[in-house]
């Protein structure tokens, strides 16, 4: 079976998160070719599909606080796979599913689109990097929702309290590679742009690539997919407990059997938790869905809601002169 997902994300970028077993067929390009299951990666522009019969999926990769997606076009999809997004209930053919967006370790720059630079190192190339006991985080200076806000101000809090903490970003301490921080060292903390269950990013996964112990804020229901030994939810609206919750996790040693549990949520984010297997855990129902449905060729463009964009607006102006934490 062939499956077209259609992305401006460079090949290389989802090539590399492709299970080595899978039996099918997978292409990706920015307009639809001929394919027996279309996936459109986040897509809103008008899409014309070469055969009207194969069943179409879309994958919603931005959370409502950000982009909230035209729920008409949606609704001519075959199935939508997206986190638990309030706004998605109403549609039958929303299905819950996290796991869906691409990781950026071994990426000079996701943002931008640029290709891949390297393979996802192996288990013990990553143990042999583990030299550093710091505490990292990589924040951006975006402040268009609640949590990117939040997440400033926490960093800025543990800079001053914290001693192991080191802080990477564009406007704080730029980096090429998430892979340079996230592999020496043991800790990091993930503050995703939104919380809503099922929606978990780059910024965990990319960590438990790594084989970090994640302290967490985000997927409210992140529990359901990773073991607490490895993801240590923080209670974020209280900045003074949440220091105390790290402080006492990187105070205790690092034992066998936490670097085993940090190795099998990597596992699991390799071979399940990831877009081609989540894809192909939804081929069965696809296929039959479809066979219940007026087929498409084309689908209209859809836009994200006005308010929405001029936010986005303003936030680029403020980040022009935005630098630092301070």
């Amino acid at each position: 079976m062939k499956i077209n997902v259609v992305t401006d994300l460079d090949p290389s970028i989802l090539e590399r998160e492709r299970s080595l077993i899978t039996s099918h067929e997978w292409e990706y390009s920015q307009v639809p070719r001929m394919a027996d299951i279309y996936v459109v990666y986040g897509l809103t522009r008008e899409l014309d599909f070469p055969l009207k019969a194969s069943p179409k999926i879309f994958i919603g990769v931005e959370p409502p606080e950000i982009a909230k997606y035209d729920l008409r076009v949606l609704s001519e999809y075959t199935v939508i796979l997206a986190p638990e997004f309030p706004y998605l209930a109403e549609l039958s053919n929303h299905r819950v599913a996290s796991g869906l967006l691409n990781w950026s370790i071994g990426n000079s720059d996701h943002v931008t689109r640029l290709g891949s630079s390297r393979s996802i190192p192996s288990t013990t190339e990553i143990l042999r990097m583990k030299s550093g006991n710091a505490v990292t985080m990589i924040v951006s200076s975006k402040r268009l929702t609640e949590f990117q806000r939040i997440r400033l101000q926490f960093a800025k809090y543990l800079s001053s309290r914290l001693a192991r903490f080191q802080v990477y970003g564009r406007s704080v301490n730029p980096i090429d590679d998430k892979l340079s921080v996230l592999g020496p060292n043991h800790f990091h903390i993930a503050f995703e742009n939104s919380r809503h269950p099922g929606y978990w990013t780059e910024k965990l996964a990319d960590p438990l690539i790594s084989l970090n112990q994640v302290f967490y804020v985000g997927d409210p229901k992140i529990t359901k997919d990773f073991n607490l030994g490895c993801v240590t939810e923080l209670p974020y609206w209280d900045f003074q407990s949440s220091l105390r919750v790290i402080q006492s996790s990187i105070d205790e040693p690092i034992t066998r059997e936490i670097i085993d549990e940090r190795i099998a949520a990597r596992e699991k984010i390799l071979t399940k938790l990831n877009i081609h297997s989540v894809i192909e855990s939804y081929l069965e129902e696809v296929s039959v869905l479809n066979s219940k449905i007026e087929a498409v060729n084309r689908l209209p463009a859809h836009y994200i809601a006005t308010n929405t964009r001029i936010k986005w607006f303003f936030d680029s102006i403020r980040q022009r002169t935005y630098s630092g934490l301070g």
